[in-house]
């Protein structure tokens, strides 16, 4: 199918303040999670990271997201994350079979990130699972903690749920007043697996933030550019959608992943106002 015309015409714009080159800082839940996991560990690859944070490497949990957002890291391009573990699988089930995803596990790991004052971007993969109150909170603690980190930025997706528009306005009003909401940019829709299962996205926009810092200059944030990697999206946007996500200058833009011919793109830069 030929793409939608007012997909057509995409400008790269300096929206994502100037910062030095350095590891992607992931945050979530681990098999291993002692206190050397706990502190931090910088993993080159999804092996490396087996070998630090798994008992028997290979190994998945279906209730946590984080290993699978590192091999879409790594699969588009992502190439140093510090892995800063939340807690254990078994902790994150005891509190709760049916939601393991706890914002208090999530909240203390991202204290202990202030401690790494070399991150570039954050990413909490599993965060989009908490309910409303906890993921608002989430969000806004994540903005606080790179606001004073020296040039760290976060990359986050709007809460998973029924009506994408609702949450993005939900989230909009959220934020309208928070002092450091320029510190992060949002992605959406969400993607599916080959199987349709829901997939961490925020992985794969760490890459490709990554891969423009470092082939188009340092400032510039992803515009056009194809994520791979998984199965399809969770929804498709039409051009009313879209317009819809970008925004305008007075609102938090929530940038819009497209179906493009054959392949997924990042349609447009976010809108970051003011200046680290």
């Amino acid at each position: 199918m030929r793409p939608p015309r007012r997909f057509v015409h995409i400008k790269e714009l300096d929206t994502i303040s100037s910062y030095p080159l350095g590891p992607t800082a992931f945050i979530g839940y681990t098999q291993r999670s002692g206190t050397h996991q706990r502190r931090g560990v910088e993993v080159r690859s999804i092996q490396e990271f087996e070998s630090q944070f798994e008992s028997r490497p290979g190994s998945a949990h279906e209730d946590f997201q984080l290993k699978r957002a590192l091999e879409l890291y790594f699969a588009n391009g992502g190439r140093q994350a510090m892995v800063i573990s939340a807690a254990g699988f078994r902790a994150g089930l005891k509190a709760s079979r049916s939601h393991p995803i706890r914002r208090e596990h999530l909240e203390s790991a991202l204290i202990r990130l202030l401690k790494h004052p070399r991150i570039r971007l954050l990413v909490i993969p599993e965060m989009r699972y908490l309910a409303e109150n906890a993921y608002d909170r989430l969000v806004k603690k994540a903005l606080d903690v790179v606001s004073i980190l020296p040039n760290a930025f976060y990359l986050a997706e709007p809460r998973r749920c029924s009506d994408l528009m609702s949450e993005v306005a939900r989230l909009r009003s959220s934020l309208a007043n928070h002092s450091h909401a320029q510190c992060g940019a949002y992605y959406a829709p969400g993607i599916r697996s080959s199987s349709g299962d829901p997939e961490p996205l925020s992985g794969i926009i760490a890459a490709k933030v990554e891969e423009t810092a470092n082939t188009r200059g340092i400032g510039k944030a992803p515009a056009n550019v194809t994520i791979s990697g998984f199965g399809t999206l969770e929804q498709s946007l039409s051009p009313t959608e879209v317009s819809t996500l970008v925004g305008n200058s007075t609102e938090q833009s929530v940038n819009p992943i497209v179906h493009w011919g054959q392949t997924n793109k990042i349609w447009c830069p976010s809108f970051v106002h003011g200046s680290r």
